[in-house]
């Protein structure tokens, strides 16, 4: 496979990935709402430290860096277009493609002269 075939691919499976990072920072999110609430009452109740303490930084981690994937990562249509200017810009930048652009500048230089000489009739 070549880049052009790994990024094709890239496409369809990043939208999986940050949807599915978006659906554990949900869940997550309420769970650390229902972990909050009930650390409060634990800390209200007990009048000691929850023992939840340890652990509520690194889930707290867990859940920014859900977001963020799911937040960052990009559509497919959006890895399709980059894919495309890439290789369009490889394209361009042969010497085939230089020719191509040479051409088609002349055929449309051609045309508006065509264009304004039939204006001025």
């Amino acid at each position: 496979m070549n880049s052009l075939s790994w990024l094709i691919y890239l496409s369809d499976l990043l939208p999986s990935v940050a949807n599915t990072a978006g659906g554990f920072a949900i869940f997550l999110g309420v769970t650390l709402v229902g972990i909050l609430f009930f650390k409060i009452m634990w800390e209200i109740t007990e009048k000691t430290e929850s023992p939840i303490k340890a652990h509520w930084k690194s889930l707290i981690s867990l859940f920014v860096f859900l977001v963020t994937i799911s937040i960052i990562t990009p559509s497919r249509n959006t890895i399709l277009l980059i894919a495309a200017s890439e290789y369009g810009e490889k394209v361009i930048e042969s010497e085939v493609g230089g020719q191509v652009l040479r051409i088609l500048k002349n055929k449309l230089s051609e045309i508006e002269l065509e264009q304004t000489r039939k204006k001025t009739q």
